[in-house]
C-alpha cells in the first residue's frame, strides 16, 4: 500500500493511479492514504509532525519520486488522480501546484477533494492544473460536493463521483 514498487507495478501493468498527497513537517510532499501512521506503520504519529527523513525511513514515498515513474512508465492514456488530503495544511497546494508545474502533463493528471476555495487557489497560480471536484450524494465533508452545486463551477475539470453510501 503506497509504495513506490507498487505504483511503478501498477504503472508497468498500464493501470492508471489514485493517490494521497500530504505533506511533512518540512514541507516535502509524501504520498500515504491515512495521516496518522498507526494502521499501517504501528507508529501512532502523525506524518505531517514528522520530517521527511524519518517518513523515508518507515518507506513513504515522495510525490516527485512517483512522478518521475509516471513520466517514465505512463502511455499516455494513464491518468493520476491526487487526492489532496488536507488542504489546510499550510502551503500544500502552493507547494502541488510548483511541483506539477515542472513536469507538463497537463491532460494526465488532477487534482480532486479540493474545496472550491482551494480550487480556485490552484487555478490561480497555474491555471493548466486540472482540478477533479468530488461529488456525491450528500455534503459528507467540506469537500464533497451535490452536483447542483458544481456544474457551473469554472474552477473544474473533472467530476470525481465519490461518497456514495446508498
Amino acid at each position: 500500500e503506497n509504495t513506490l514498487d507498487a505504483f511503478n507495478e501498477a504503472l508497468k501493468q498500464g493501470f492508471s493511479l489514485e493517490l494521497d498527497v500530504q505533506k511533512s513537517n518540512d514541507d516535502i510532499l509524501v504520498i500515504n492514504h491515512d495521516t496518522n501512521l498507526k494502521r499501517q506503520y504501528c507508529i501512532d504519529k502523525d506524518l505531517t509532525s514528522l520530517p521527511y527523513d524519518k517518513l523515508r525511513q518507515i518507506g513513504l514515498p515522495k510525490l516527485s519520486d512517483v512522478l518521475a515513474s509516471f513520466q517514465n512508465l505512463y502511455n499516455n492514456q494513464l491518468v493520476l488522480a491526487m487526492h489532496v488530503k488536507d488542504e489546510k495544511q499550510g502551503d500544500i497546494i502552493p507547494l502541488l501546484a510548483n511541483t506539477l508545474e515542472e513536469i507538463h502533463l497537463y491532460n494526465n493528471y488532477f487534482l480532486f477533494d479540493l474545496t472550491m476555495d482551494g480550487a480556485k487557489k490552484v487555478k490561480d497560480i497555474n491555471p493548466n492544473l486540472r482540478i477533479g471536484l468530488s461529488v456525491g450524494e450528500k455534503r459528507y465533508f467540506d469537500s464533497i460536493y451535490l452536483w447542483e452545486d458544481v456544474r457551473d463551477c469554472e474552477e473544474m475539470d473533472v467530476i470525481w463521483w465519490d461518497e456514495w453510501h446508498s
